[in-house]
């Protein structure tokens, strides 16, 4: 579930970012899971079976009052692990152990600049950040429930392969015209994964030509310098599930200075 919301953050992130950006607003998207993985769906059935046992469901309800308790909430709020353990076992019990259920519904981006803000809601990570500087080249992961931030390191270069064919089908999304394209990927890993492009030409000031030596995480290519374009629909299909990835609103707007900055009063963690 982990690399799927990673893959989820690199797409955003990478299809914002970029050198010599005119565009300032705001984008939001949805998005839809179909989990598929053996090991993945057999935890989840694990999860249910717990849920259903009489003492489980006992627990959590008791566990459910506690943190109403102040004193209770500040000594959960000091422990990160805690708090994270806590955390999983309450939304595990709201999604009925439906793994789908624990993944965003949607995400909000705004950019400015050469600086973006990513926004996860829903889920198991729900409100969490992604604040990518692009002068500096810096990217930071923000919790805003643990009130942390921390720097995302660089990972090691991929290479992989890819097929790449541009399709006769045009959709509209958002009055904008886009092509198709359709994309088979294998990592170096041996990682195999089909994608969907859905691409428009028609939003300008928004450089992607930098973006396609990107990647993030483990078999993540993103982004190819055959497509040129913004896309604003992906669908992503590999042996773990399948993920879709739908612009619904783009607007154009004035941006704070402020909305693009660490958040103050929060603390960063050091890598150890």
């Amino acid at each position: 579930m982990r690399k799927a919301l990673l893959t989820l953050t690199a797409i955003a992130v990478f299809m914002t970012i970029g050198r010599g950006q005119s565009f300032e607003g705001t984008i939001e998207w949805r998005t839809k899971y179909n989990i598929t993985d053996k090991d993945a769906l057999a935890q989840g059935e694990v999860a249910k079976k717990m849920l259903a046992d009489p003492s489980t469901q006992e627990n959590l309800r008791l566990l459910e009052e506690k943190m109403q308790d102040s004193a209770f909430r500040a000594k959960v709020d000091a422990d990160p692990m805690l708090r994270e353990k806590i955390k999983s076992a309450l939304l595990i019990k709201a999604s009925g152990g439906d793994l789908n259920k624990m993944m965003p519904t949607s995400v909000t981006l705004i950019i400015k600049g050469n600086n973006t803000l990513f926004t996860l809601h829903g889920g198991v990570v729900n409100n969490e950040q992604v604040l990518y500087f692009g002068d500096k080249k810096m990217e930071y992961n923000i919790e805003p429930d643990n009130k942390v931030y921390y720097l995302v390191g660089e990972e090691r270069e991929k290479k992989g392969t890819n097929s790449i064919t541009k399709a006769k089908e045009t959709m509209k999304i958002l009055n904008f015209t886009c092509n198709k394209y359709l994309i088979t990927r294998t990592e170096d890993s041996g990682q195999a994964a089909t994608f969907i492009y859905w691409v428009t030409e028609e939003i300008k000031g928004i450089d992607m030509s930098v973006l396609a030596d990107s990647e993030v995480g483990t078999d993540n290519k993103l982004f190819f310098d055959e497509i040129k374009g913004v896309p604003l629909k992906i669908e992503r299909i590999d042996s773990k599930g399948e993920l879709l990835f739908e612009c619904t609103s783009f607007k154009k707007e004035e941006i704070s200075s402020a909305a693009l900055m660490l958040p103050e009063g929060y603390k960063e963690l050091k890598p150890e």
